[in-house]
């Protein structure tokens, strides 16, 4: 009864870790996911384990230790405490959901993931195609502005799919953990139905940035495990036919726009990103060292173009608020997370996350995501896989 109770705490973390828009707001951003935790502990406090430190989360300890001390030199401190108060918290976290993990079996890990991930994606297009009720299956905002309703955001001309979040493109973020385990187990028919759902979700977000990580992970795949491509296809071909079948019928044509969607980031400039970029390397070279501070861009941003933005790129932000400092430390955590994916043997035993790695890393090329809360779940997933017996036991030679 102890485990199942405390299986039930771990679908929950993996469930609502994607909660974010329902956090209640002290300053920063209280999650659900971050309720439970603490919920769950206060009550089993015997049960905390903390457990070795690796090189990867030594590192990541430094990276944000420095990161946070920037906020000595901003210009607007008061964010910068802001976000150090979320950094401690999150971070704080991340030992309890590794404590949690590495109590459980890697099997009944991947039980969870798969699991979490029918449901993750089933209600997310339950409440895309609830909210395209509501609008009366309106398919365009018709100016500017956005329109949100349930699961879906009107952005100009397309209808892109948010589910559970408020964002279409941390949606394929949050599912990439989901999409590369049901496309690296498609042994059974759950996980082939697992990996069509969680494909239909993230078309939907019409996402370029998304879905440029989702086909670099299946042409990935398709290269080291040598699978055969018809076996992808005979997969998604259900969904292609339902997607021709709905374009030739309604007014939802979905090929078409995707391919206006991909062909248009020349004449939006990447939704407005390359200005953004440039004004971040713009305040690097101001301060190359130690950067503008944590935190600190949008409201560089906002004093110099009345403009409230994000940089839309981790690796910019890091640059522009750290300096040269704060983006070796933050690469050097990068670098040792992926050795231990390769000295560990990841990419032979625990391909999903080895895919999940890449796939996070072109995602927050275009997101703003320090600290993320799905990037701390991939680690304290990843940590049993590389510390557990059980699981080194099943390398072949």
């Amino acid at each position: 009864m102890k485990q199942n109770r405390k299986y039930l705490v771990l679908m929950g973390l993996f469930i609502l870790i994607h909660l974010g828009k329902y956090s209640i707001d002290v300053g920063f951003s209280l999650q659900p996911y971050m309720l439970l935790l603490f919920g769950y502990y206060l009550f089993h406090l015997r049960e905390v384990v903390f457990e070795k430190t690796t090189e990867h989360e030594a590192t990541m300890y430094l990276f944000y230790l420095y990161y946070a001390f920037t906020g000595v030199f901003s210009l607007f401190p008061a964010s910068s405490l802001r976000i150090i108060l979320g950094f401690i918290l999150v971070i704080c976290c991340y030992l309890l959901m590794k404590s949690l993990i590495a109590g459980f079996p890697t099997k009944v890990i991947e039980k969870a993931v798969a699991n979490a991930g029918l449901l993750f994606n089933g209600l997310s297009l339950l409440l895309y195609f609830y909210g395209l009720k509501q609008l009366g299956f309106q398919l365009s905002s018709g100016g500017d502005e956005d329109i949100r309703m349930h699961g879906v955001l009107l952005d100009r001309d397309y209808p892109r799919l948010i589910g559970l979040l408020d964002d279409p493109n941390f949606y394929i973020l949050h599912n990439t953990l989901f999409f590369a385990y049901y496309l690296t187990n498609l042994q059974t028919r759950n996980n082939r139905y697992g990996l069509l759902l969680a494909a239909v979700c993230n078309v939907l977000t019409f996402s370029r940035g998304g879905l440029a990580a989702m086909l670099f992970i299946v042409v990935m795949y398709i290269f080291i495990k040598r699978v055969k491509i018809w076996t992808l296809l005979k997969t998604f071909s259900i969904s292609i036919a339902v997607g021709f079948i709905v374009s030739r019928f309604t007014n939802f044509n979905i090929f078409g726009m995707i391919t206006d969607r991909m062909t248009g980031i020349g004449n939006d400039g990447g939704s407005g990103r390359f200005e953004i970029w440039d004004k971040a390397l713009q305040y690097f070279l101001g301060s190359p060292l130690v950067g503008i501070g944590v935190f600190n861009f949008s409201d560089y941003y906002l004093r110099d173009t009345g403009k409230l933005k994000y940089v839309h790129n981790t690796f910019l932000e890091v640059l522009a608020e750290s300096g040269v400092i704060g983006i070796s430390l933050f690469l050097v955590m990068l670098a040792f997370i992926f050795a231990k994916l390769q000295t560990g043997k990841i990419y032979r035993n625990a391909p999903y996350l080895y895919l999940a790695y890449f796939g996070i890393l072109i995602q927050i090329f275009f997101l703003s995501s320090i600290p993320n809360e799905m990037f701390f779940l991939f680690l304290a997933v990843l940590y049993p896989y590389i510390i557990k017996e059980n699981f080194t036991s099943r390398i072949r030679p």
